[in-house]
């Protein structure tokens, strides 16, 4: 968690948008879509941890999770979202791992 407050909003929001937009091959307008979709949520992310209690995190992890999906199926056909469910498991652990990696860097 400490990597993940540590590194840029925008180095996460593009990170990920990129990890996505390699599957789904978005359109421009889409992957600008997402990519202020996942600036947004990723600051609410970062705001839960730094101002929630342990007990709290989780539930509120997930009310964002459900907020995002929402605006996702907003954002993509129904086949791109489809896709997306497939490879959000992959995605997330493709995320982590990167994140990890920012460790020498920031701290």
């Amino acid at each position: 968690m400490e990597n993940f407050k540590k590194t840029p909003t925008v180095e996460i929001a593009k990170k990920r948008t990129t990890l996505i937009n390699e599957i789904l091959k978005l359109s421009l307008e889409k992957e600008e879509e997402l990519y202020k979709l996942n600036f947004l949520t990723t600051e609410k992310r970062k705001e839960i941890i730094s101002n929630s209690s342990m007990f709290s995190i989780r539930s509120k992890m997930k009310e964002v999770k459900y907020q995002m999906n929402t605006r996702l199926r907003e954002i993509l056909d129904i086949e791109q979202y489809k896709i997306y469910l497939k490879e959000e498991e992959n995605i997330a652990k493709a995320m982590s791992e990167w994140i990890e990696t920012k460790s020498e860097y920031y701290n």
